[in-house]
């Protein structure tokens, strides 16, 4: 299998099945497409294609194949040092006892939402944060979440924790590192596909990184993002990969790297503004 021979396969599905076609151009994807064609017995990819565009049984078994699962703790370091700078300013915004609920959309081992976590809790320690908060972890593939309930990693996951919180909350056990079990207490998980299904609640933050606005078409994202449009409270905020560009007019304003603001006003004026 070549790549150019690769290539048109991926432009031939993906489009049909959501996905941006580009993003999956890669060698371990094109691996296990050779070893599920070897399962199936079939020599040729003009073969698998046909049989992928004749058998929804197959695209169900493709759709699992390109699943990427690529994460780790504080990815970004930089995006987690805003945010601890500016959750006690949200906090504030919404008063009395409503606790700020926070969704990790596509969580896979759960390293975002305990990510969060710890944050959150460490800002409570410091003297920063002394509203309740919520965070809910939710992923459409039931074998990834079941990694947050040993919560293992591997010591590439836990590069950008900030030492302190290393130190705090993991401890290392025969060449993986293991979550302190208070820290796993404070999220809460359950399987969800974003795709398909309205949100699992309302929320005043939602993590979408890395998932929708990198792997499947506009229209899809178009779809999924009015309805996270519509789960959000105020003042609703939407927190999106590095690389990923967010569609125009779908009613978020960009308030700082990688962070957007739902925009109350139904015109979707293009006012930006900074993170209180």
């Amino acid at each position: 299998m070549n790549r150019g021979d690769f290539e048109k396969f991926l432009k031939a599905v993906l489009p049909g099945m959501g996905y941006n076609w580009r993003r999956f151009d890669r060698r371990n994807i094109r691996r296990r497409i050779r070893s599920r064609m070897d399962a199936l017995r079939i020599h040729e990819l003009g073969t698998y294609t046909k049989t992928v565009l004749t058998d929804p049984a197959e695209r169900t078994v493709l759709d699992s194949l390109l699943r990427l699962t690529i994460t780790r703790f504080f990815r970004n370091s930089w995006l987690w040092s805003d945010l601890g700078s500016a959750v006690p300013g949200i906090a504030v915004i919404l008063g009395g006892d409503e606790p700020l609920a926070i969704w990790s959309a596509g969580c896979a081992g759960g390293e975002e939402p305990f990510s969060l976590a710890m944050l959150l809790d460490d800002l409570e320690r410091t003297g920063c944060l002394s509203h309740p908060w919520t965070i809910l972890g939710t992923d459409s593939d039931q074998a990834v979440l079941q990694r947050t309930l040993y919560a293992k990693y591997k010591r590439g996951s836990i590069r950008e924790v900030p030492r302190h919180l290393l130190e705090r909350w993991f401890r290392e056990e025969g060449g993986l590192w293991d979550l302190a079990q208070e820290v796993r207490n404070l999220v809460g998980f359950r399987r969800h596909d974003l795709l398909t299904e309205d949100p699992p609640g309302r929320f005043h933050m939602v993590f979408l990184r890395n998932s929708l606005l990198t792997y499947n078409i506009e229209e899809i994202q178009r779809r999924v993002l009015g309805r996270i449009r519509g789960c959000l409270l105020d003042p609703g905020y939407l927190i999106i990969g590095r690389t990923e560009k967010m569609p125009q007019g779908v009613g978020f304003e960009e308030v700082s790297r990688c962070v957007y603001r739902l925009i109350q006003d139904s015109r979707f004026k293009n006012e930006i503004k900074r993170i209180p």
